[in-house]
């Protein structure tokens, strides 16, 4: 089977806790990595060249000094993109299994997405954001953390619908075709902007490409991680943490770290609010196994009681034990 060529963008400030995860794609029987520095200064591009030379993949540099938007990366990407496939995936994922081949879509498919964040489901929550498989109305769409599209088929709708991969409004689309079709899916002026790619899915359904969101077994999406190691609050950054089932199942109150007043403002919402504290309190614990390593901090700990996501905390602990052990 054709391996696929996945492209991973690095920002700044995120290659030392994530290069687990990248090798293990890289490892991968149907999958090639290809590194897309964005907005990396001297030293971090150093140390990303002579990391794609250790795992023996392709990189590329993106052309600015700043870090251009995901979206903004991605049309870059796909204007120099040949191959009859244009993958790209986020770079807190992982595979465990090496020997796996489920990532190829199926013949009748011309785009899916995967890799739903490991401690919740978002299936209640719909909408526009990136991580959102579901239009409001419920009905299918892609998130945008791992993603195949047959090139030719993105380069077409793209070019026709005069859209791309960045955020974009409901009032920046042209086509009256496909602003009717948002309406019927409970987008509209007052809707926040559409996520990366969000608006490249409704004009492929309006043109009948078939896509779908699938799980792919082999695959772990972390989730959060950059955000957290970016923006979390800077002295719980790398300090001890204990994850418990309250962090996860229950609305935070306002002796917690994870407290959002907003939750309180607007109960009617609480699943959403819930939902963002649990992908809080799960990069937070998962960022700390991997600063363990990294920066030799406190191993984090847990009390919880869902097996399934136990077993998933295994499976990222015996990725971070395998790079090491072959780049110790």
């Amino acid at each position: 089977m054709q391996t696929l060529p996945f492209y991973i963008i690095i920002t700044p400030r995120s290659l030392k806790y994530l290069k687990f995860a990248v090798w293990s794609l890289q490892v991968r029987k149907d999958m090639t990595v290809i590194l897309v520095a964005n907005g990396l200064d001297q030293t971090e591009s150093t140390d990303l060249t002579l990391f794609a030379e250790q795992i023996g993949c392709d990189l590329i540099n993106l052309p600015t000094k700043k870090v251009m938007s995901h979206g903004a990366s991605l049309d870059y990407l796909l204007a120099q993109h040949s191959a009859p496939w244009f993958c790209f995936c986020d770079s807190d994922i992982i595979s465990h299994d090496d020997d796996a081949c489920d990532i190829y879509p199926a013949s009748e498919l011309k785009a899916i997405s995967s890799c739903d964040a490991m401690f919740w489901d978002d299936s209640e929550v719909k909408g526009v954001l990136g991580r959102c498989n579901k239009w409001p109305d419920g009905s299918p769409n892609m998130a945008s953390f791992f993603c195949v599209y047959e090139t030719s088929t993105l380069k077409r709708v793209r070019a026709k619908y005069d859209i791309g991969f960045d955020n974009i409004t409901y009032n920046q689309i042209h086509s009256t075709d496909l602003r009717q079709l948002l309406l019927g899916k409970g987008i509209n002026e007052q809707s926040r902007k559409l996520d990366t790619g969000k608006a490249l899915t409704a004009a492929m359904e309006l043109e009948q490409v078939p896509f779908e969101h699938k799980n792919i077994a082999s695959l772990l999406h972390v989730g959060g991680l950059s955000s957290w190691m970016l923006n979390g609050d800077r002295k719980l950054v790398h300090s001890a943490y204990h994850l418990t089932d309250e962090d996860l199942y229950q609305i935070a109150g306002a002796d917690s770290w994870l407290f959002n007043l907003n939750s309180q403002r607007e109960p009617e919402h609480a699943i959403f609010y819930l939902r963002r504290q649990q992908r809080l309190a799960a990069a937070r614990y998962c960022f700390q196994l991997i600063s363990h390593h990294v920066d030799h901090t406190p191993m984090p700990t847990h009390d919880l009681s869902d097996q399934d996501f136990i077993a998933k905390i295994g499976l990222i602990a015996d990725a971070i034990g395998r790079y090491y052990q072959e780049f110790p």
